[in-house]
């Protein structure tokens, strides 16, 4: 697998279990691209353009409640219930889209939060202390690193000179990367080791964000009342029914995909 989505190969980066090293490499890539490889399937644009579409259905239906009284465009019947339609399908099957779970048939793949979250657990024994600073090429050992730094700045006369933020001299960054996956990991800095492992913990938080009620309800709604026409068993299957939702809760959909998008693609 190709590996221009990784600053460094694996012959720059401070690593020791080179095995795992390889294999964690070639999931970084594959999750890369799910995450934000492509504009009409990835994770990242898809969510995007799920919070523009809001803002803009917003502005529209703001514009319909000041200008009430008057004819716009906007108030005419027809056009007022095709922009609703379009919204709510829009964001009833955008939100389905990323609680699809992997599917066993290589033809009918997905590309989905859920996909990508169930994934990243499972291959968690990959993403060790020592991978996870080297994503950056950040040294592990970054003590000695930042000796030597200081050790230049001696002669430098009081010139201020900036610190790198990727490679092996990056002491800091490393620091700063110790610091967070040691909260990941629930590791206590005296007790680091190259091979800690993100905890249960932390898992068991993104799962519970991807099964609230609100994402349940939006689903339990397109799968019986959007995408498809549920029949009367179907119907009765859910205590209350299938039920439409309302704006607010979209927004709260939003916030859950951006939290677990962002604790995958910025912190794991």
């Amino acid at each position: 697998m190709s590996s221009s989505k990784l600053m460094f190969s694996s012959e720059q980066v401070d690593i020791q279990d080179v095995e795992t090293h390889k294999q964690f490499r070639a999931k970084i890539e594959e999750w890369s691209t799910w995450l934000s490889g492509d504009e009409t399937h990835a994770i990242i644009p898809h969510l995007h353009e799920m919070i523009w579409n809001h803002a803009v259905f917003r502005i529209v239906n703001e514009s319909r409640r000041i200008n009430f009284h008057k004819k716009f465009m906007s108030q005419n019947r027809i056009l007022a219930e095709f922009i609703d339609q379009s919204y709510v399908s829009f964001q009833a099957t955008a939100v389905r889209r990323q609680l699809e779970r992997s599917n066993r048939t290589p033809e009918r793949q997905v590309i989905s939060l859920q996909r990508l979250l169930d994934d990243v657990e499972k291959n968690r024994e990959l993403i060790t202390r020592e991978n996870y600073l080297s994503v950056n090429g950040l040294p592990y050992e970054w003590e000695p690193v930042r000796d030597k730094c200081y050790e230049r700045l001696q002669p430098s006369r009081g010139m201020v000179l900036w610190g790198e933020q990727t490679g092996p001299k990056a002491w800091d960054a490393g620091r700063k990367k110790h610091i967070l996956f040691d909260q990941l990991s629930g590791v206590d800095a005296e007790s680091r080791c190259r091979s800690d492992t993100i905890s249960d913990d932390v898992f068991s938080k993104l799962k519970d964000l991807m099964s609230s009620k609100v994402l349940v309800k939006l689903r339990e709604c397109t799968n019986k009342l959007i995408a498809h026409a549920a029949d009367e068993c179907s119907r009765k299957s859910s205590p209350e029914g299938p039920q439409y939702f309302a704006i607010n809760e979209i927004e709260d959909c939003h916030e859950i995909f951006i939290r677990v998008a962002n604790a995958l693609g910025n912190e794991i």
